[in-house]
């Protein structure tokens, strides 16, 4: 293409569906961008004016560095997962704050915590985006209800570990004594506070066989 200048970047991965993943991946965040995949390995062709191209080859690199981190599990035992791309390959009914995930895999037995821009985890990428697809799904049942934004935030998380419904979830919050109503604007709150509460709730999970991630839960990494 005219007025357009290339560099060229080789990468080998583990298997051919690995491959075709990372390219269909680095395929949204750049429009001029060809590529050749032959296996498991793929050549991209960075296309760019002159004085865009070190910037855009830049993305790719960074891009393919974000991939590895979330793909190979190093000697920690947690691999890191950039939001950015755990977002965009989950099914996101409504957005989901990234918090919310975190808690939800410590639930399910994971252990996570945030850093920076990134999901600290012992649950692989695929986990962590069906995770992030099933609490967008409760979510969006949860705006719905009559109630603050955390109880609605807490019940959401309880469905999504429990694989319940969220009215179900409030239900299993009112026997523990969660929840109150607030007379003054006719909604359900928290009877304690958001952190007690969920204490209250990862205990409520072990009790019903939930935490199955078979990790150990806490924000430890």
């Amino acid at each position: 293409m005219r007025g357009l200048k290339k560099r060229v970047i080789s990468v080998r991965f583990a298997s051919p569906s690995e491959a075709a993943e990372f390219l269909e991946h680095v395929s949204k965040l750049l429009s001029n961008l060809a590529a050749e995949v032959k296996g498991c390995s793929v050549k991209l062709v960075v296309m760019a004016p002159p004085e865009e191209l070190d910037r855009e080859y830049a993305r790719v690199r960074e891009a393919l560095r974000q991939w590895r981190m979330s793909r190979q599990l190093p000697r920690r035992g947690v691999y890191r997962h950039h939001m950015g791309m755990v977002l965009s390959s989950a099914s996101l009914k409504v957005s989901i704050p990234v918090a919310a995930l975190v808690e939800l895999l410590q639930l399910k037995g994971f252990r996570a915590k945030l850093e920076g821009g990134y999901i600290v985890s012992s649950a692989t990428f695929e986990q962590v985006v069906e995770e992030a697809s099933r609490l967008s799904e409760k979510y969006a049942e949860a705006l719905r209800l009559l109630a603050t934004p955390m109880l609605k935030r807490l019940a959401a998380i309880l469905a999504a570990a429990l694989g319940c419904t969220v009215e179900e979830a409030l239900e299993r919050m009112e026997a523990l004594g969660l929840t109150k109503v607030d007379e003054k604007y006719r909604r359900l709150v928290l009877a304690i506070n958001y952190e007690e509460a969920l204490k209250r709730i990862r205990g409520l999970v072990l009790g019903e066989g939930g935490g199955g991630g078979g990790r150990e839960s806490g924000g430890g990494g």
